[in-house]
């Protein structure tokens, strides 16, 4: 009975020492200004996505504020789709093509981003880099049976 107990206890601290521990979120949240939230709430077509809320920095995933970059946004909740949006020299350019879906989009569009503004080569290969990364990680999601594909 006391071996019994013993063990009882020893898997009670075990579990209880593991849930203390604190985990390192997978990416930190971008606080936006309230103009460019707008915005991104705007790019679902639906009320309350509360996109703002879950952006994250692609080239810099601890930074918590709005610096050159790109970036992922998604709605709240597993429906929505990961989008990316780039924020440089204080000018916005969202991505329409999601990269679940329409990865060749997303690429294209960088294409007419790049001719549109100009970044310094070392720029142009960080971005590039992050898209990649993105696109790797967004190959097969469905994001649900309610979410299809643009045509």
């Amino acid at each position: 009975m006391k071996m019994k107990l013993f063990f009882i206890l020893l898997a009670c601290s075990i579990d209880l020492s593991s849930a203390q521990r604190k985990r390192e979120p997978t990416y930190w949240t971008v606080i936006v200004p309230d103009s460019i939230a707008t915005l991104l709430d705007k790019e679902y077509d639906r009320d309350f996505v509360n996109a703002s809320a879950n952006v994250a920095n692609l080239l810099d995933t601890k930074k918590k504020s709005l610096i050159d970059g790109i970036y992922t946004f998604k709605g709240q909740g597993p429906h929505f789709p990961r989008r990316l949006f780039i924020y440089h020299d204080k000018k916005l350019f969202i991505f329409k093509s999601k990269g679940a879906f329409d990865p060749v989009g997303v690429i294209k569009e960088y294409g007419i981003y790049l001719s549109q503004n100009k970044l310094s080569p070392n720029d142009v290969i960080k971005y590039l880099k992050a898209i990649y990364t993105y696109l790797d990680s967004e190959r097969g999601q469905t994001y649900g049976r309610y979410v299809k594909p643009e045509n």
